[in-house]
């Protein structure tokens, strides 16, 4: 069993050496993210939850086996939702191993899932979209709140 922790391209003959599969995470929703960086887009899209999820890799791009799966609230901020996904991630493979070392078979992981999305990449109008919506709007409402706080106060 091999366990990948990183990014970029895998060779197929590297995902083929292991005898019972390399296994990786995907810090996104499967069928809605692909492409870096994690937790942006569920940000970016104002997503209620994000996702993060432990695939038995294939040797077609893009398109591994959903093994595990973990769903937390998605933050304001995205470094603060990409903390949690990380986080979130060690322990969906604390769960995979610990499961491993209690005998459970790798095959009872497996899922018939499969998925093919392109990976993407924040564009320059997808980081004015996010800037323009956390902080520009972010700042303009809690200018508001506090104005009519002020308000309310002196009435």
């Amino acid at each position: 069993v091999g366990f990948r922790i990183g990014g970029g391209i895998l060779d197929g003959r590297f995902l083929n050496s292991f005898a019972h599969g390399l296994f990786g995470l995907h810090h996104g929703d499967f069928d809605r993210f692909r492409g870096g960086p994690p937790g942006f887009w569920e940000v970016l899209g104002g997503e209620r939850y994000s996702s993060v999820i432990l695939q038995k890799y294939s040797s077609e791009l893009d398109n591994g086996r959903a093994v595990l799966s973990a769903k937390v609230a998605t933050k304001n901020r995205w470094r603060r939702n990409e903390i949690i996904l990380l986080a979130s991630g060690v322990e969906l493979a604390d769960k995979f191993f610990s499961c491993l070392g209690r005998d459970q078979s790798i095959a009872s992981f497996e899922s018939n899932k499969t998925t093919e999305m392109p990976n993407r990449f924040p564009k320059f109008e997808d980081l004015v979209k996010y800037v323009w919506r956390i902080y520009i709007l972010g700042f303009f409402r809690s200018f508001i709140n506090i104005c009519l706080d002020k308000r309310n106060n002196f009435s």
